[in-house]
């Protein structure tokens, strides 16, 4: 049963018994000496997370409540020593990151070996993610920014998950950490992806003057996807996106890595009716190799003083650097140096 199902468990029988109140849980784990459960709040409406600790080493310094997150810690009542420290989601509108949280947070808990570790490293990670939340925000992407990341994960999918595997792949995704290149791969190659929905004289949009400077890597690439936006919904957003995580599924901490990083650039299960809308076709791919005389601007182009460059470079000026897809992906992969 997934966490979610728990939840929704638990969100039934609260309903199904109405003159029921306060929490109810269900215990999940246990990690040194404490027991997790998953809980939910009837009153508000809460999803939470439960550490139970028996520890009589006093209080926690806990972080305040912030966007988001509910912090509570207790004392159990009855002669028992044992104390919980509750953390709960504040609105319905973020279960998604929650249950993101969760599973981080698991995951890391389940390394630790002392009682009071559990609380420094769930603090630690609280605060982390309660820094994240502040950067959340409650509009869905824009058109463009959904044919970005559209682009992003459909390279993913159909080049590099094929030619890593899902692991290495997922892990060479730094669109969403805000990189000058959306993929770093482990060999010193850079990748950045560029999508388009036009057809006729497209020019390419180029962040700054670092996006397409090779200097340090072992080959840098520009991977070109054009598509054709389509009112059938022939393949969505959230199609490649439940394409993706039906590959990774046999990889739960690959899977976790992956919805931190849809997280990160703002993809929400609560915008997946918006995202449904759309379809995306792509009716083209092309990879060009920055090399020498790449129609390109650099650092070493400009003058003192001068940052923050932004420019365009017209697709048909490219056609110089243009590499086979069967060579691109020997050389990405070693096969081919």
């Amino acid at each position: 049963m997934s966490d979610s199902e728990i939840w929704e468990e638990l969100e039934k029988w609260m309903a199904s018994n109405p003159d029921m109140t306060g929490i109810r849980y269900k215990e999940i784990t246990r990690i040194a000496g404490c027991t997790i459960f998953y809980s939910f709040n009837y009153m508000g409406r809460k999803r939470g997370i439960i550490i139970r600790i028996p520890d009589k080493s006093g209080e926690y310094q806990l972080p305040p409540s912030t966007k988001g997150f509910e912090i509570t810690y207790n004392r159990l009542v009855s002669g028992s020593s044992d104390s919980e420290l509750i953390i709960q989601i504040i609105k319905e509108e973020y279960n998604d990151i929650f249950s993101t949280f969760c599973l981080d947070l698991i995951r890391i808990l389940e390394k630790v070996s002392e009682t009071r570790g559990i609380i420094d490293e769930t603090l630690n990670h609280l605060k982390k993610w309660q820094d994240f939340m502040e950067k959340i925000t409650g509009t869905y992407l824009t058109p463009n920014q959904r044919l970005g990341l559209f682009g992003e994960l459909y390279f993913l999918s159909e080049t590099l998950i094929p030619v890593f595997g899902v692991h290495t792949a997922i892990r060479s995704w730094y669109g969403p950490d805000r990189k000058q290149q959306d993929f770093l791969l482990d060999n010193g190659m850079g990748i950045e992806i560029k999508t388009s929905a036009s057809k006729s004289h497209v020019s390419l949009q180029i962040a700054s003057e670092r996006q397409l400077d090779n200097s340090g890597f072992t080959g840098l690439f520009l991977h070109y996807i054009e598509v054709v936006e389509t009112s059938d919904k022939n393949k969505t957003l959230n199609d490649i996106v439940d394409e993706i995580r039906s590959v990774i599924s046999v990889d739960p901490e690959t899977a976790r890595v992956f919805s931190l990083k849809l997280l990160e650039c703002n993809y929400r299960e609560k915008d997946r009716n918006i995202y449904s809308e759309t379809g995306y076709s792509v009716s083209l791919e092309q990879t060009f190799q920055v090399t020498e005389g790449f129609p390109n601007i650099t650092g070493r182009d400009l003058r003192d003083g001068v940052c923050d460059v932004k420019y365009s470079v017209l697709l048909a000026a490219l056609a110089p650097f243009r590499i086979d897809d069967l060579i691109f992906r020997n050389i990405i992969s070693g096969s081919n140096v």
